[in-house]
């Protein structure tokens, strides 16, 4: 028998790169569930975090006027290894919801754990990979997986920081998406001489070997790493070779198709 009933009062720390998203997720869910909620905004990235901070408290000013019962939605801002830890370790806090790195997942998992046993929920780092077979349409790819890594400047789970190609396509996959970040993202800048010319001009540059350190950790940032397979098994196998393994994408063509 499967028994559904409200966990009480529950707990949130939220990240800096989609605040007013992931305070809408959170909110709605545990109060919809018939919870009180304490919610945690990020303290890191000073511009980020204050937006953060003006936000919540916008929040908090419009949950006020629609006359929530006080108690109901908590909101606060403060340094994650001090008010993270006390939500996490709270024996009165029955969930904890945490958005965030693996590092901190592990710490925030051990002090549930040895608190009272508290259900935890988790969204971690990512290094998601794009998967793009012969038989793909190459202009809707090179547009997809631009879009992806530039997307909030790379800063979610769904951007595609690993491209593998199929080997035969890898030019004509190079030369599209190459185009696109030079005439659309990066065109406002065409006539700026910046140190980190490689990246602000979209030009490409080679990073040897398959188990580089820069195509396996998470960048969080729209960085766009090129790699080829020959055979599916090799790219599913390397696909999964991460700790970061959240969100997978795959191009190609069904009707027909062999994979």
């Amino acid at each position: 028998m499967t028994l559904k009933q409200p966990s009480s009062v529950v707990a949130a720390i939220i990240p800096w790169n989609v605040p007013l998203i992931m305070f809408a997720m959170k909110v709605g869910a545990a109060i919809t569930a018939k919870n009180a909620i304490i919610i945690k905004s990020s303290e890191k990235a000073p511009l980020t975090s204050t937006l953060t901070r003006l936000q919540s408290f916008k929040m908090g000013s419009l949950i006020k006027q629609a006359q929530f019962p006080p108690g109901l939605i908590n909101i606060i801002s403060r340094h994650g290894h001090v008010t993270g830890k006390l939500l996490a370790k709270h024996l009165k806090i029955c969930k904890i919801a945490f958005t965030g790195s693996i590092a901190t997942r592990k710490k925030i998992m051990q002090m549930a754990a040895a608190s009272n046993l508290k259900n935890v929920t988790l969204e971690l780092s990512r290094k998601s990979p794009a998967i793009i077979f012969a038989d793909a349409d190459l202009n809707m790819t090179a547009k997809a997986t631009e879009f992806s890594i530039h997307q909030n400047s790379g800063q979610h789970y769904q951007a595609n920081s690993r491209i593998f190609v199929e080997e035969s396509i890898l030019d004509k996959y190079i030369k599209k998406v190459t185009r696109l970040m030079q005439t659309s993202v990066l065109a406002y800048s065409k006539k700026r001489i910046l140190n980190r010319e490689l990246i602000i001009k979209g030009k490409a540059t080679k990073v040897n070997g398959k188990e580089a350190k820069i195509f396996k950790k998470e960048i969080f940032s729209p960085v766009l790493l090129v790699n080829t397979f020959k055979t599916e098994k090799d790219v599913i196998t390397r696909a999964n070779n991460s700790e970061y393994r959240l969100f997978y994408i795959a191009f190609l063509y069904i009707q027909g198709s062999s994979h």
